[in-house]
């Protein structure tokens, strides 16, 4: 007699990722960066006083599904403002 194969996997639901094919948990700093980016844009300054590494920060919402863009920078001063943007 064959047992049929037993699966055990539960699926992972995270109510604030937008794919469901890129679940990922966020860190503490990435949380906090998101929470604050729903209620409107934010410059480099104010990300870097969450979390030092902004790229990092920015590049993990971006792997977990979110469409965070760059919408200001200036080259000469390094001002930058960054914004959750509908897709």
């Amino acid at each position: 007699m064959t047992q049929p194969a037993l699966d055990f996997t539960v699926p992972v639901r995270d109510s604030h990722v937008l794919d469901p094919g890129e679940q990922q948990r966020l860190s503490g700093q990435s949380r906090l960066i998101l929470a604050r980016l729903q209620q409107g844009p934010m410059t480099r300054d104010e990300i870097s006083a969450i979390g030092r590494n902004v790229t990092a920060r920015v590049s993990d919402l971006r792997k977990a599904g979110y469409n965070v863009r760059c919408i200001e920078h200036n080259r000469k001063t390094g001002f930058s403002r960054y914004a959750l943007v509908e897709a």
